[in-house]
């Protein structure tokens, strides 16, 4: 059974590395939202689709590596905590486990501050966008707004 908690640090540590791509990708997007670089956007957007199916697999592959270790434990999934897994795995690996789910971890809360920063430019750039078209509207004697919360 190490091989499977081997293989567990194995997919965690992928996961870490996929999740760091969408670091770069979202910190990328960060300046061409700044520059307003539509054409660079698309392409980041396009690539992030990617790595996040890419992270969905490694997920679904990590689940049923789990889904194996509880049920050798007598244990369902849900009720598996990082604890017992770390218990019931060699010592070295249970390290190299809580090590790599911390790094993940780190990752995750890194890419969730960009990802926040991200959606308030976008949001800039809307507001921004819908006064531009109130103002040219206001002179032509049109409507005097866009709705523009739905797709925030």
């Amino acid at each position: 059974m190490a091989d499977v908690f081997e293989s567990v640090v194995g997919l965690l540590q992928e996961e870490t590395e996929a999740h760091r791509r969408l670091l770069d990708l979202a910190r990328e997007e960060q300046r061409a939202l700044v520059r307003g670089d539509v054409q660079n956007l698309q392409r980041l957007v396009a690539e992030q689709e990617q790595v996040v199916g890419q992270v969905r697999g490694l997920e679904r592959a990590r689940l049923q590596l789990l889904e194996l270790v509880a049920e050798r434990l007598g244990r369902s999934v849900q009720e598996l905590s990082l604890r017992e897994l770390v218990a019931a795995c060699p010592p070295d690996v249970g390290r190299r486990l809580e090590a790599q789910r911390n790094e993940l971890t780190g990752v995750l809360r890194e890419l969730a501050d960009v990802n926040k920063a991200n959606a308030l430019l976008v949001r800039a750039h809307l507001d921004y966008v819908q006064h531009l078209v109130g103002v040219l509207t206001r002179d032509a004697g049109g409507p005097t707004s866009l709705v523009v919360d739905r797709w925030t």
